[in-house]
């Protein structure tokens, strides 16, 4: 009986080779219910993003999602920006410390070792981890220890009637109803860099996602732009499946947009410009480089990039795009 529940649920009884990269999408009742509950930054990161199962709630929701994940699967934002591609563990926030984070990390121990992770290195504001409600327990793991005895939580709503059924991904076994208790995870950064009440105590509060089925989100809190973060290189990369591009590759496929979408005459920084045309930062901030050598934009007392007459005639032109091809073909675009 226990080994035919084990193969109807999927995880049981898998084995290491079996559960591959560990994706069990996130079912939309969990996500929908600690929205209703918890505000979060505008600015959040999902590191294991997976095929957006949180991604896009949190989306339509009103938040900017700052995405990545072990595997490539060509994931991109509401926004156009596609997903970073590496171990979260060799991650290293950049100047997006601090950022909250809102997640479902992989099971086992590497949930562990990724939430020990997220705390000591990026340094959330506030993440919320969606998590076995078992994750309470354990002693001998150091980094359960960090996360939960030195840095605990600061609340955990646990799932009073359970989740729909996480599968993993490409389980064509038999469908079951979830045999796992589950809850989110709520840490919370005091001013003093430290997390939880220093008692060890955490609030915990019993929730029904049905009765949050069709509750509205709180709004977003206090957030601003970061940049993405920054992943040290494995010694082998076997997950991409698409090859990497520079930034200069970025730049010379993306600067002929960038420079048509001058035509909005708007002011702009390169967090504008990056939600404008759907780039990564990096690429924003290239391309504003690049425009600014060729004398096509300018910084106007505030501080914010503005086209000038030479970036301005160009969009104008009664052919905008071949005018842009043609300008390309006579100029260098520094990057």
């Amino acid at each position: 009986m226990k080994q035919a529940a084990g193969h109807a649920v999927g995880t049981k009884t898998a084995t290491k080779e079996e559960r591959g990269d560990q994706l069990y999408e996130t079912p939309i009742e969990a996500t929908r219910t600690v929205l209703a509950l918890e505000s979060f930054s505008e600015i959040i990161k999902e590191p294991f993003v997976g095929k957006a199962a949180i991604l896009r709630p949190l989306e339509a929701a009103g938040y900017d999602v700052q995405i990545a994940d072990l595997v490539d699967r060509g994931i991109t934002t509401q926004h156009g920006e596609l997903q970073q591609v590496g171990d979260f563990l060799l991650s290293d926030p950049g100047d997006s410390v601090g950022t909250d984070i809102f997640t479902n990390p992989p099971y086992g121990d590497l949930a562990n070792k990724c939430l020990a992770h997220a705390l000591r290195v990026h340094k959330p504001r506030k993440m919320a981890a969606l998590l076995n409600l078992n994750f309470m327990c354990g002693f001998d793991d150091p980094d359960r220890r960090f996360v939960m005895d030195e840095n605990p939580p600061s609340r955990v709503y646990v799932f009073t009637r359970r989740l729909p059924m996480m599968h993993r991904d490409g389980w064509d076994g038999n469908k079951a109803s979830s045999q796992m208790n589950t809850a989110f995870f709520i840490w919370e950064r005091n001013e003093d860099g430290s997390y939880g009440s220093g008692d060890g105590i955490w609030t915990t509060i019993r929730v029904d996602w049905k009765e949050f089925e069709h509750a509205d989100p709180l709004p977003p809190g206090e957030g601003g732009h970061r940049s993405p973060m920054v992943f040290s290189e494995a010694a082998e990369d076997f997950t991409r499946t698409t090859p990497r591009k520079s930034v200069d590759e970025h730049v010379d496929e993306e600067i002929s947009r960038a420079i048509l979408w001058l035509k909005e005459m708007q002011p702009f920084d390169s967090a504008i410009l990056r939600r404008g045309i759907g780039v990564r930062d990096s690429v924003a901030v290239a391309l504003i480089e690049a425009m600014s050598a060729n004398g096509l934009i300018e910084k106007n007392e505030d501080g914010l990039w503005f086209p000038n007459g030479a970036g301005l005639h160009l969009t104008a032109s009664a052919n905008a795009a071949e005018a842009v091809k043609a300008w390309r073909a006579e100029r260098t675009v520094a990057a």
